[in-house]
This record gives C-alpha cells, structure tokens and sequence, in this order.
C-alpha cells in the first residue's frame, strides 16, 4: 500500500456496536478518505469512460443508420428494376392497328423513297443504285410520242416513274389540243449528279446548293414549251394553273410554288413538278401543302394516323421514327397486307396494301389501304 501514501490517508473512527459493550469492547477501523489529487484523478477516470462509452455507443448508432440506408436503397433498387421493367413492356398496340404485325426496314432506308424531302435542310444522300444508274431510265427512248427533249443525251429519270410522266404528258395535250397541234410539250431539266448542280450553283443566282437540289432525287423535272417557230418557252398560265391542280392524279404536285417561297426557300417553278405518289399528291394539293409542310404534318401522326380518301378508297398516313439505335426499324402494317412500289401502280388497290418511303432525315412515312 506505500505506492497510495501520499494519495490517501487513514484515521481510526468508532464503531457503533449493538451488543453487549462490556463482553465487546469498541474496536478501531480504518475510515476511506480521499485528498484533493485523488478526487481529481477520480473524477478524470470517470470522464474517460464516459467517453469511451459514448464513442461505442454512437458507433453502434453509426452502423445501425448505415444498415437501415442499405435496406432502404435495397428496396429503391428493386422499386427502380421494377419500373424498368413494366416500361420496356411493350404497349398495347391502338386499335386501328388490329391484326398488324412488325417488319424489320433497314434503317438506313429513310433517305430513299418517293416522299424523301430534300433542301438546304436536307442534303441529298445518293444511293448506289442511282450513283451506278440502275435506278434511272434515260428519257430519251421514249421522246417525241410524249415529249421533246433539248438535246438527245444526258437526261435522266427514276426508271419506275416513265410512265408516269407519259400520263401526265398525255392528258396535258389533250386537255390543250387546239395548242398542241403545233406545239410540243418539252422536258427540259431532269436528274442532276452532285457535279451537275455544283456547276449551276457557281454560275446560277439563287440556285440550290450541290447536294440541295430536288434534282438529285430523280424524281424532279421541268416542263417547257417547244413553239412551232423552235423556241423553249414556259407554260402558258392556264396550262400551268390546269398541272397545278391535276398533276396529282398522276402521282405528281407543282414543287415550287409562289405562295410557299419562305419555306421552301425558291422562288415559284410553275412547271416544275415532283413524283410523290398518288395519296401524298392528293393530300398535299387538296391542303395547299408544299412537301416542306407535309413531311412536318405526317410527323406529328406516330401515334394515331391521318386518313383520307383518294379515288372512293380510304387510307391511313402515318410516320415511324427511324430506330437510330439499331441498323433496323420496327415498322406496324397490316399482317396479311402487301408492300407495292406506289398506289398510282396499281391496277386495282386491296384493303392492307402499304408503301414506306423515308423522308431523308429521321423516319419512315407509311400509307395504307384501308
């Protein structure tokens, strides 16, 4: 006990006792009394515990906190999987899609087809099959009986839309005989290469950019006037105002026209006309829309179709977004339809016939038979 000297002292004290006091005499204890240090060392022992107590016990809290945020993220995890999961279930398909199937298209096909906008927004790309000419019919075989031509070479078409343009050639005379007796209808500008239009865009005011111009779409030409006197003159003004408003039975719309300048960027080309098919003509000659204003409209229809009528035959237009994700794009149509080139080629259209051409920039336009 010397370690505890200078720390403690002791002093005797009496003992109370309860017995007998003669037979038990008062015995000496030793009474406990710590000095200032000790109190102090005491008291700095109990603080340490103290101490130490709280850090165990905000540890336990720590861990506790830590496992009840791991439920809980747990069980956001499993909410978040589950949501995943019910929104790449696929959507019950609306009801004027019944009895539809999906095809895969290349998604690479938007930039082909009838209705593919091109301008100073939408540079043309050129497929191989017209870069090779497989695609284009020289116009030149079938001249004289329809048209006239400025020269014998050079002039170039899509090769599935001659006969269209023999039609509309056709009932332009017709309806204009008495002019035509002398006169012949001409067909002055035709397909241009990237070349061709960069050429006439160094030396032409106002001219479409190489790569901007409709021509490149082989699906663009222009209607002169050959005069009896061998002159190139435009169409006379009821001969352009009857192609403006009848062009489109042949599957063909006036391209530039006076009213449409600001959107598409060219002055009016009364006797520049454009292929697009039969319904898209129609529809866009009854609504007075330029091929700028219905590739806009079509794409608002992803979800319900606009309808019309053509020729007593009902039709659904309708647009698919090209799956930019995947080298194929998922398209509804009819399961036991049929794909053909155009209406217009159609001796006789059936209910579920389809056609799908790409709009040059994000998507498809379809057309079906109802």
């Amino acid at each position: 006990m010397s370690e505890y000297k200078d720390d403690f002292e002791y002093e005797d004290t009496d003992t109370e006792t309860t017995n007998n006091a003669a037979s038990h005499p008062k015995k000496s204890k030793k009474k406990f009394k710590p000095n200032k240090e000790g109190m102090i060392a005491l008291i700095e022992l109990v603080l340490i515990i103290l101490a130490v107590v709280l850090i165990i016990v905000m540890v336990i809290h720590a861990i506790n906190n830590a496992s009840h945020q791991s439920e809980t993220t747990d069980k956001g995890s499993t909410q978040t999987t589950t949501l995943a999961e019910t929104t790449e279930t696929t959507t019950p398909a609306p009801s004027w899609m019944k009895n539809y199937k999906q095809i895969s298209v290349d998604s690479t096909l938007r930039f082909e087809g009838y209705q593919v906008l091109v301008n100073e927004n939408n540079k043309f790309t050129f497929p191989d099959s017209m870069v090779k000419g497989s695609s284009l019919a020289d116009l030149y075989e079938s001249r004289d009986t329809y048209y006239v031509l400025p020269q014998a070479k050079g002039y170039y078409i899509n090769k599935n839309i001659v006969s269209y343009i023999q039609q509309v050639c056709s009932a332009l005379k017709q309806e204009f005989s008495d002019y035509y007796a002398n006169n012949k209808v001409m067909v002055r500008y035709a397909y241009r290469t990237y070349e061709d239009q960069e050429k006439i865009a160094s030396s032409v005011s106002g001219a479409s950019s190489a790569g901007c111009s409709d021509y490149h779409t082989g699906l663009s030409l222009f209607f002169y006037v050959y005069t009896s006197d061998g002159k190139i003159a435009e169409l006379p003004t009821l001969q352009a105002e009857w192609l403006d408003e009848n062009a489109c039975k042949y599957g063909f719309v006036v391209r530039f026209e006076s009213d449409k300048k600001e959107i598409t960027g060219l002055t009016a080309e009364p006797g520049h006309v454009r292929f697009v098919d039969v319904v898209a003509a129609t529809v866009m000659t009854r609504e007075n829309l330029c091929l700028e204003e219905y590739v806009d409209m079509v794409k608002t229809h992803t979800e319900e179709p606009y309808e019309c009528t053509v020729d007593r035959r009902d039709y659904y237009i309708y647009y698919v977004p090209a799956d930019t994700t995947s080298t194929k794009t998922q398209i509804s149509v009819p399961e036991n339809g049929k794909q053909v080139d155009s209406f217009i080629s159609q001796s006789g259209i059936t209910s579920g016939m389809y056609t799908i051409s790409g709009d040059n920039s994000s998507g498809f336009i379809v057309i079906i038979a109802k």
